[in-house]
């Protein structure tokens, strides 16, 4: 791993390095510790600001962003440094003005308007109309243009690319050779079984829901009230959520392994078996050690 701030190469004095993504969030992070003191004159006295560019390369420039926060306690001899990609500013930039187009037109246009550079947009969901009084920012533009479509957001070197989640396989990991550790959650802590219908004035207007996990977990309803243009029935089945199935497993690090992606997993177990979706990703860099932990999402097998 080699790490760059503002383009000087500091790797020589990086002790551990954390990189990470996950499906809810704007942009990736990337997290490391370096060597300081001013008491050793065999090690340069580097200083990392907030603001700064930093750059990670592994066989390939990995990640690009800026620093955003710092910290060195008195006593200790190494320095933090927490960055995040360039995604980041998409959440920080409120924006104003009509957007009209499909999603892809819509999030070309905005990110064009404060000079972020697209690469492939998915192509998904109708043509619309996005309005905002300077109440929006860019990251929520594009949001309400995707609608319920199912996407994420990454950035290759400086420029965006929204992608559809699980549909690009990142590897293959073998429990014999790959995977070192692995664990399987079922949850019913999230689960929504019926959908009460509501009309404008609050009365009853109909519902969905699911008898057999009634029958099986108990009643967790939720209510929807009718919107105009909007089919009452599909939106409030929107809201049913079944039985919440996760995996988290750890293994040699792949770069290709970020979330977003799928992985195809053989020899671990049972429930583990197959190729999920990687909702997030952490990877650990120390010396030559490259561990990773991934936390796949089974609704979405690909």
């Amino acid at each position: 791993m080699e790490i760059t701030v503002n383009g000087k190469n500091i790797s020589a004095w990086v002790e551990k390095v954390t990189w990470s993504g996950d499906c809810s969030q704007i942009a990736r992070k990337l997290s490391f510790t370096y060597a300081f003191t001013r008491e050793d004159s065999n090690i340069p006295l580097i200083i990392v600001e907030n603001g700064a560019n930093i750059a990670a390369y592994d066989g390939g420039l990995i990640f690009l962003g800026v620093v955003v926060s710092t910290s060195r306690q008195e006593a200790g001899v190494t320095v933090s440094v927490n960055a995040v990609d360039l995604a980041w500013y998409m959440g920080k930039v409120k924006t104003y003005g009509v957007y009209q187009g499909t999603p892809a037109e819509i999030a070309s246009a905005v990110c064009g308007e404060y000079g972020i550079a697209v690469g492939g947009l998915l192509e998904k969901g109708a043509a619309t109309e996005i309005i905002s009084t300077g109440d929006k920012t860019i990251y929520q533009i594009i949001k309400d243009a995707y609608g319920e479509a199912d996407y994420y957001l990454q950035m290759e070197g400086d420029s965006l690319h929204i992608k559809e989640p699980g549909m690009e396989v990142a590897a293959h990991l073998s429990g014999n050779t790959d995977v070192t550790d692995a664990s399987y959650t079922s949850s019913i802590e999230a689960m929504v079984n019926r959908v009460v219908i509501l009309d404008g004035s609050s009365a009853y207007a109909g519902e969905v829901s699911k008898e057999e996990q009634i029958s099986l977990y108990g009643l967790m309803q939720e209510t929807y009230k009718q919107e105009q243009g909007k089919e009452a029935a599909a939106e409030a089945s929107r809201l049913l959520k079944g039985v919440e199935e996760t995996g988290n497993i750890s293994a040699v690090g792949n770069i290709l392994c970020t979330a977003g992606k799928a992985v195809y997993i053989t020899d671990v177990s049972t429930n583990i078996t197959g190729c999920f979706k990687i909702i997030s990703d952490t990877h650990n860099f120390e010396g030559t050690l490259h561990q990773m932990t991934l936390t796949l999402e089974f609704k979405e097998v690909v």
